[in-house]
């Protein structure tokens, strides 16, 4: 319930936050999260198996990644599959990086963000190649630049999850999603009680505009 209360402030204060969306968005999600996905110690078996994300939120995610779920599949299971389609995300990152992202087609580029949860339909490929290009940085060369300079271990899984479930909050409430249910609830303008991670967002936002 601890884990469960934490990341429910952490949402709240993304989904509350003035113009948090898109890539600024997404930059704030790593901000909140930075000391579990980047530690001195190397991260524990559970931690890179996402053991301490709750239950409701891992349901979520492969809901969104699947499309459906079965709801006989046990909590491992289901973790199970996140976890393979993180892996194969990842391969595929690590080819990417090495990759002209402006040579890409608008088939792979669509294709390349939806296996990432990001945006929704009717996009442009400027928008995806601007999406695909960001989350590379963010769930890979920045990592890397990070890691080489020493005394830090990454856990790529908790990145990459945690960047999967902002993205399927922020394609839903996108103004050319179909889901416009989601996309009230999900508006991130409107007032709520100020929490401690919704303090942290806007210490964050004020310094990136000072710099």
């Amino acid at each position: 319930m601890v884990r469960l209360d934490r990341m429910g402030k952490i949402a709240s204060s993304f989904l509350t936050t003035n113009q948090a969306s898109g890539s600024d968005g997404a930059e704030l999600v790593l901000d909140i999260l930075e000391k579990d996905i980047y530690t001195h110690e190397e991260p524990k078996k559970r931690d890179i198996m996402l053991a301490t994300v709750p239950k409701p939120i891992i349901s979520g995610l492969a809901k969104a990644i699947e499309g459906q779920s079965s709801s006989f599949d046990l909590t491992f299971m289901v973790r199970g599959k996140i976890l393979n389609h993180l892996r194969k995300v990842t391969d595929a990152d690590d080819f990417l990086v090495n990759t002209k992202i402006d040579e890409l087609d608008s088939e792979l580029l669509a294709e390349a963000c939806k296996t990432r949860l990001i945006g929704g339909p009717n996009r442009s490929d400027d928008e995806n190649r601007e999406s695909l290009s960001k989350w590379l940085e963010q769930t890979s060369i920045r990592p890397a630049s990070k890691i080489s300079a020493g005394g830090l271990h990454y856990n790529g899984n908790l990145a990459r999850a945690a960047l999967m479930c902002y993205h399927a909050v922020d394609g839903a409430r996108d103004a050319r999603s179909s889901s416009y249910l989601p996309r009230l609830l999900f508006q991130g303008q409107q007032q709520a009680p100020v929490v401690e991670e919704e303090e942290v967002v806007t210490r964050k936002r004020r310094s990136r505009r000072g710099k």
